[in-house]
C-alpha cells in the first residue's frame, strides 16, 4: 500500500501523509524506488528471455585429409546481407570448393554433339 501512494501522490511527502500507517516520506521514498526496482528488473529478465539468442553449432563440411582433391578443384563464392539484432544489417561471405569432375551429356537427349558437363562433388564450405 506504501509503495501504491508513493506511485500516486504529487510527492513523497504528500503520499506519506495520505498513508494510513506512520512513515516519513524518505522511508515512502525508499519503499516506492525499491519496488520500481523490483518490477524493472523482472522486465528486463523477460526481455533476456525473449530476445535469448540459441547459437547454432557450426556444420563441419571439411573434405577429408584421407582423400584430398587430386584433379580441379572449384572455388565458388556468394554474399548476402543478414539483420543482426543490435548491429543493423551486415553481408555475409560465403565460400565453397568442389571437386570438379566431368561429365558427359545424357543419351537420352537429343543433341547433336555430346557435350562434356561439369559435376561439382564433394563440396566443403
Amino acid at each position: 500500500m506504501a509503495a501504491r501512494q508513493g506511485l500516486l501522490g504529487k510527492s513523497f511527502e504528500l503520499a506519506a501523509e495520505a498513508y494510513s500507517g506512520n512513515m516519513s516520506k524518505d522511508s515512502l521514498r525508499r519503499v516506492t524506488e525499491g519496488w520500481g526496482q523490483v518490477v524493472e528488473d523482472k522486465r528486463k529478465a523477460k526481455a533476456e528471455q525473449v530476445y535469448a539468442v540459441e547459437v547454432p553449432q557450426p556444420v563441419s563440411r571439411v573434405v577429408s585429409v584421407n582423400k584430398p582433391i587430386q584433379e580441379l578443384a572449384n572455388i565458388s563464392s556468394d554474399g548476402g546481407m543478414v539483420l543482426l539484432r543490435e548491429e543493423g544489417w551486415k553481408e555475409v561471405k560465403m565460400s565453397v570448393i568442389s571437386e570438379v569432375k566431368p561429365k558427359m551429356a545424357s543419351s537420352t537427349k537429343q543433341e547433336i554433339s555430346p557435350e562434356i558437363r561439369i559435376l561439382l562433388t564433394r563440396h566443403s564450405y
